[in-house]
Order: structure tokens, then C-alpha cells, then sequence
């Protein structure tokens, strides 16, 4: 029987690798700061560097959070005057991410107490408009964004009157080729010459009930 084994024993490859930075643009002020802290330790760039290096930045999708942490580690490890912009450009964290396929093929032979407690190592996320499985420990240090269920949407309707004397309950949240989905019910007679006030008022309460048990009928909420 296999027993569970610690995450860090998963083979990886390029394929599950997963950036922990979104794609954005670096702003003109965390730009400014970063050629400042660079000047202070590459004086020999000359000004047509940092023009190509925005340029890059942008090209490359780098987010200010990227800009900075590569800035930071260029200077601190780059041991050359003038540093290619590959030093910055290359830079990036990554981490192990699955799909949800690979995880039940990594564990396909665990028991089912050892998979289970495998499986609670990871938390679902959405990455580049993908689901995928990381480590849980890295989606809070990197404050990925968790996948969250669809929340099921009731459509509301208004309710008309009109011309052959129905209420036609129409749903506005349905496309135009979906308007034939509505439903119309017979207006109450509420006739001063004929009901009293409190007969027009029952008359009126139990047509909005039934209303109410129509739309419930139809699964829609009225407006």
C-alpha cells in the first residue's frame, strides 16, 4: 500500500510551472525608483539602457511587484558594471501548479486516507483565466486568487400590462431570441362598483401571490 509522501517529492516540469505574477504594466513612478536604485549601482548604463528597458518591460507583461523584485536581485547578484537586460527580463519566481487530472494520476495508487490527505495540501486557483492546483501554503504567501463556484444567477422580471388585458411577466436578463420565454396571468377584476375596499384588497393580495408562485414556477424573481 502506498503510503502518502510529502509534496516536495512530485517530479515537475516546465509544463507545471507557474509564475506567481500576474501580467500588468510597471508604472512611471516604480520605473523612475528602480533607475534610480540601479544608477546607484550601475553608473556606467547610459540613458539609451533604461529607454530599452521600459520598452522590454512593457513587451514582457511585467507587473510593478516583478519590476521591483528583479531590480532588487539583479543588483545583489549581477557582479558585472553593465548588466545585459536579460538580468532583469529573465527574471521571475515560479511554482508547482496541476491540474486537477494530474493530481488524481500523481495519487492513482495512494490509499484513500493517504490521498485524501494529499489532496488537502492544495488549493484551487485561477491563474491567466485557468484553474489550477497549487500548493495552499504558496496561493496564501503569493495571494493568488482562489477559484470561487459560479454564483447562480436568478433573473428578475418586471411585469406588464398589456394590450389583450394579461400580465405578460417578461425576463430581461434572457437574450432577444429568448424573450418568447414568458409567462402571462389573468389581472384580478378590482372594480369599485362592484367589489368593497376589502374584497378589492384580498382580490389584490392573492393575485400577487399567485404571481409570485409563477415566477417561483419559472425561476425568475419579479422586480
Amino acid at each position: 500500500m502506498q503510503n502518502y509522501v510529502q509534496t516536495e517529492q512530485l517530479e515537475s516540469s516546465e509544463k507545471n510551472k507557474l509564475s506567481v505574477y500576474n501580467k500588468g504594466k510597471v508604472s512611471a513612478e516604480n520605473f523612475a525608483l528602480g533607475v534610480v536604485l540601479i544608477r546607484k549601482s550601475k553608473s556606467k548604463l547610459s540613458e539609451g539602457w533604461y529607454e530599452v528597458l521600459q520598452i522590454m518591460l512593457d513587451q514582457n507583461g511585467f507587473t510593478d511587484e516583478r519590476f521591483k523584485d528583479a531590480v532588487q536581485v539583479m543588483i545583489s547578484t549581477c557582479p558585472y558594471p553593465e548588466p545585459s537586460h536579460a538580468e532583469i527580463l529573465s527574471y521571475d519566481k515560479q511554482i508547482d501548479a496541476y491540474t486537477w487530472d494530474e493530481l488524481l494520476k500523481i495519487t492513482k495508487d495512494y490509499s484513500p486516507q493517504s490521498r485524501g490527505k494529499f489532496l488537502d495540501n492544495y488549493a484551487r486557483i485561477i491563474h491567466y483565466g485557468q484553474e489550477r492546483w497549487v500548493l495552499k501554503e504558496d496561493a496564501i504567501k503569493y495571494k493568488l486568487e482562489l477559484w470561487k463556484p459560479p454564483v447562480k444567477v436568478i433573473p428578475k422580471v418586471k411585469i406588464l400590462l398589456v394590450e389583450d388585458n394579461t400580465l405578460e411577466v417578461v425576463n430581461h436578463n434572457l437574450s432577444v431570441a429568448d424573450l418568447s420565454k414568458k409567462f402571462t396571468i389573468e389581472p384580478p377584476v378590482i372594480d369599485r362598483k362592484i367589489f368593497s375596499r376589502e374584497e378589492r384588497q384580498i382580490r389584490k393580495k392573492r393575485f400577487e401571490e399567485i404571481v409570485k408562485e409563477e415566477a417561483a414556477k419559472n425561476k425568475v424573481e419579479v422586480e
